[in-house]
């Protein structure tokens, strides 16, 4: 059964790091069995306030986490 990630995005204190981010965050993503559903792509908001961006994401199953918890920091720590 596959698992999904929804993350709402309601404010942003530095763009241009955010963009710098973004930029660099695809090779951590490369061999990873996630499906990117949806990346700020146009939406409308129909309930709710301030928000910025969504980003919908689905992997195969939760047996099958994309990363380990060490291999996420490891990576996003490059990123950073």
């Amino acid at each position: 059964m596959p698992v999904y990630m929804i993350y709402i995005c309601h404010s942003v204190s530095d763009r241009a790091l955010l963009e710098k981010y973004w930029s660099s965050i695809g090779p951590t993503l490369e061999g990873q069995p996630i499906k990117l559903l949806a990346a700020y792509t146009p939406f409308e908001v129909l309930e709710g306030e301030n928000v910025l961006g969504v980003l919908v994401a689905e992997w195969p199953s939760t047996e099958q986490p994309a990363l380990h918890a060490k291999e996420i920091r490891d990576c996003f720590a490059k990123v950073r």
